[in-house]
């Protein structure tokens, strides 16, 4: 103890003294006591969380992957949708040169050759395999989907 709380304790009577050390005692053990209690609605709470973690996970897991699905046969419907338009305009087009009888070859037909390919790589082929992923091996796909997140995080920081 320093030098100041010596003369405070020399100044004190007895009685103020144990006075002072009961109301010590009595803020102690209230502290001890709220402690405790905090501690065990801690517990409590956090053994719920767990427990409602425990049960919604296979749920949650599900609906992702569900949505994962989902997600892909739309990419894969709209790429084919796409390709056929693309197609389709590209035979009218073809047919319209033809009624005309203008065969030299137009800028506007090589458009076609770079769609076509761009659609296909960008969009029908990594969504068939994400179909094929998640509906053959989808703790795979959750793994590598994980991977990907965290690959992403670290080359932001």
């Amino acid at each position: 103890m320093n030098t100041n709380t010596n003369k405070l304790m020399e100044t004190l009577t007895p009685t103020t003294q144990e006075t002072l050390n009961s109301v010590l005692i009595d803020m102690l053990k209230g502290v001890k006591t709220e402690g405790a209690n905090i501690y065990t609605a801690s517990k409590t709470a956090l053994i719920k969380a767990v427990d409602f973690a425990n049960e919604q996970a296979p749920q949650v897991v599900y609906e992702f992957l569900k949505w994962k699905m989902m997600e892909a046969i739309v990419y894969l419907v709209v790429g084919v949708v796409a390709i056929v338009i693309i197609g389709y305009v590209t035979y009218k087009f073809v047919k319209w040169m033809k009624k005309r009888n203008d065969y030299s070859p137009s800028p506007a037909l090589i458009i076609p050759f770079f769609l076509l390919p761009t659609i296909i790589f960008s969009c029908i082929i990594p969504k068939t395999l994400n179909v094929i992923k998640i509906s053959v091996a989808p703790r795979v796909y959750l793994i590598e989907y994980a991977a990907d997140l965290y690959k992403g995080k670290n080359e932001k920081q």
